[in-house]
């Protein structure tokens, strides 16, 4: 076979994997795993083939050679827990940038980013009849899972994903870009229903995870959409849609003002505490990434042992280090100051929806561990490199 006609098909078949990876995502692990495994291996022979590394100059995967590069110095920290530290760089950090290293290589044309949100909207779909189900008729289709009571009266849905913060985390990266798509997308009149069913399941899934920070992670992506937009008033409607169920409905309601109240974080406000006070005895360096899971009982007043930080920044900076937090924000920020440039300039609509979601995810990033989820945080690297993709490369979305 010709080398030409060997790379095409490597080139194929690591999009096709990646595609697999964002259908996969919500219901099984093991095939998520797999398809990105598939999808580095096609990568690393094409790049044998064809040994062109000249993105690499791009300023983006500078600054992440040298986040991870902090992370990897921070390994020198970590003993006793040394191998768990080296496991979470390989075998968490280094696969999670390398999502983005793939999404960036692969998506290179408008054709291929309209399939992949078309997979991305088939698979939020499934996601959202699971919850349903789960949630009106007590079954959920993959795996049985019931959903997590929270009080006598309450009980708050998964759908397949393992918790109610999970599922939250995962509609409130994937509803901008649909609401975005119907609101700015020209397209025939079925579509739009479809999408607009799409739109209503997913918000009444978010609804009933009771989550408190993706409600809110939801609130703030809509409204800097509609910043962005001429859909203000639209926009606005569907806010005070949203607000006013919150509202009405007792148990919505009361789950949402614990936001405010003096008791409602205390846990979270412990293991922040903890956090600070590892990285102030490790500033520069942090206390060994992978770590804090089990150094976090040290620093409690009774035994937290097993827990993250709920706040994914001061999580990194307590394993990593002050220099591999301010590479990574310089990285999200150099990310999200191109896109919003680009966004400017095209008004695409696609990167309206994704650059939302992925401010969302950032804002529900200080109060949970959305980085620290092996699903959601290939979600936030998948939907990084196609906001790069949409910068830097100037693809137009066609109608």
């Amino acid at each position: 076979m010709h080398r030409r006609s060997v790379f095409s098909v490597l080139d194929q078949s690591q999009y096709v994997c990646l595609c697999g990876v964002l259908f996969f995502l919500p219901f099984s692990i093991a095939c998520m795993e797999i398809f990105a495994g598939v999808a580095l291996f096609c990568f690393i022979i094409k790049k044998i083939f064809r040994p062109d590394f000249s993105f690499l100059k791009n300023r983006l995967f500078v600054i992440l050679f040298v986040f991870f590069l902090f992370n990897g110095l921070s390994v020198f920290n970590s003993d006793p827990y040394i191998a768990k530290s080296l496991k979470a760089l390989f075998a968490k950090w280094l696969s999670y940038i390398s999502i983005f290293v793939l999404t960036a290589d692969s998506f290179g044309s408008t054709k291929r980013i309209k399939k992949a949100v078309g997979v991305l909207l088939i698979s939020a779909f499934i996601v959202g009849i699971d919850g349903l189900s789960q949630g009106f008729l007590h079954f959920e289709l993959f795996g049985g899972k019931p959903m997590i009571e929270m009080t006598p009266q309450v009980s708050a849905m998964t759908a397949a994903f393992n918790h109610y913060n999970s599922l939250g985390f995962y509609l409130t990266m994937v509803l901008p870009l649909v609401i975005s798509l119907l609101l700015f997308h020209e397209m025939e009149q079925s579509y739009r229903i479809v999408l607009l069913l799409l739109s209503g399941i997913l918000i009444a899934c978010l609804f009933f995870t009771y989550s408190r920070g993706s409600w809110l992670s939801f609130i703030v992506s809509l409204f800097l959409m509609a910043t962005l937009t001429k859909k203000g008033r639209t926009l606005g409607g569907v806010l005070i849609f949203f607000l006013g169920i919150l509202v009405l409905r007792p148990a919505l309601c009361e789950r949402f003002l614990l936001t405010f109240a003096p008791t409602g974080d205390a846990h979270r406000f412990i293991l922040w505490k903890a956090a600070l006070r590892m990285f102030y005895e490790n500033p520069y360096f942090g206390k060994g990434v992978g770590t804090f899971m089990d150094r976090v009982k040290d620093y409690t007043p009774t035994y937290w042992g097993g827990q993250y930080a709920h706040n994914c920044f001061l999580q990194i900076a307590a394993e990593a280090g002050i220099f591999a937090l301010l590479s990574f924000v310089v990285f999200i920020g150099l990310l999200i100051f191109r896109a919003f440039t680009m966004l400017r300039a095209t008004k695409d609509f696609v990167l309206l929806g994704i650059l939302c979601s992925m401010i969302g995810f950032l804002f529900h990033s200080f109060f949970d561990n959305g980085l620290y989820s092996l699903q959601l945080t290939f979600l936030f690297w998948f939907f990084a490199g196609l906001m790069h993709c949409l910068s830097v490369r100037k693809i137009l979305y066609e109608k």
